[in-house]
């Protein structure tokens, strides 16, 4: 069984806060009632996501399935996140970066650390007429344009200067999570305490964590677009201090041991190929 991804990226515009749009969903091969188990990887985004149909979708939190909003936030999960996709069922995503979200809205998302909240409790009332234009637009690029028309107006609402915050995370994304915190804080021109506060409460995780999945995303990619490179050149590339930490920070992310995980069917059915952290 297969399940339908594409991903669209952003005009020059929104490049700065989104990482790309998406779709997913059933490719139409799942029985009459069944549903496909999607595996989601953390690669340090968040996901503001709209169904685009009627049928239910839901996550596994504390091992009980949840039944998902028609549209949510979600913030910057630090494990892997299991989705039970329903046949026919089809979604729309914009995986930004999670200290744009302040950045565009005034919204810390400190609170959904591995979880997620109904977009209108976020984003206010008008958020539910923005769903259903996306939901009722002709095709995908149309609801790109839809989504990028909404961002740029509500970041022309904000004061869209940089701050700290944003400037370290986009720092630690462009290093792929190599900077440490102590020379981050002092790029940033800001105490490493009060930087580790900030981040907790506008991003959900620390630096340090916030580098991992940097760091991760980066392997991640290149090991799925590179699938004869050595796990010890990997660790070289992206940073790692040897090989046991990179296997050791992969299995903590996806469950398994990159070579179990790669050659795992069950997995790589599941998962789409992913860009990298840009």
């Amino acid at each position: 069984m297969k399940i339908a991804y594409r991903q669209f990226q952003p005009s020059a515009p929104v490049a700065p806060y989104v990482q790309y749009f998406w779709t997913l969903g059933d490719e139409g091969e799942l029985p009459e009632g069944g549903y496909f188990i999607h595996k989601c990887l953390p690669l340090g985004t968040a996901e503001i996501v709209f169904h685009l149909t009627d049928q239910p979708k839901s996550f596994k939190q504390a091992d009980k399935w949840v039944e998902l909003p028609g549209a949510y936030l979600v913030g910057v999960w630090t494990e892997k996140a299991t989705v039970k996709i329903p046949r026919g069922a089809l979604s729309f995503g914009i995986s930004i970066h999670p200290d744009a979200l302040t950045r565009i809205f005034g919204t810390p998302i400190g609170e959904l650390w591995n979880d997620c909240l109904d977009g209108q409790l976020v984003f206010g009332k008008g958020f539910g007429a923005l769903a259903t234009r996306i939901r009722e637009a002709a095709d995908d690029r149309e609801r790109v344009r839809i989504a990028e028309a909404w961002l740029l107006s509500c970041l022309n609402r904000q004061a869209a200067q940089s701050d700290y915050v944003s400037e370290a995370a986009r720092r630690l994304r462009h290093s792929g999570g190599t900077l440490s915190v102590d020379v981050l804080s002092s790029e940033v021109f800001i105490g490493r305490r009060q930087l580790e506060r900030s981040f907790k409460e506008f991003i959900g995780v620390s630096p340090k964590m916030f580098s991992r999945l940097a760091r991760f995303s980066r392997a991640y990619s290149l090991v799925d677009h590179n699938p004869n490179a050595s796990w010890a050149a990997i660790s070289f590339d992206c940073g790692y201090a040897d090989q046991a930490h990179f296997i050791r920070d992969f299995k903590a992310f996806t469950g398994k041991a990159p070579r179990a995980f790669f050659t795992d069917e069950a997995c790589l059915a599941t998962l789409p190929r992913l860009a990298a952290l840009q």
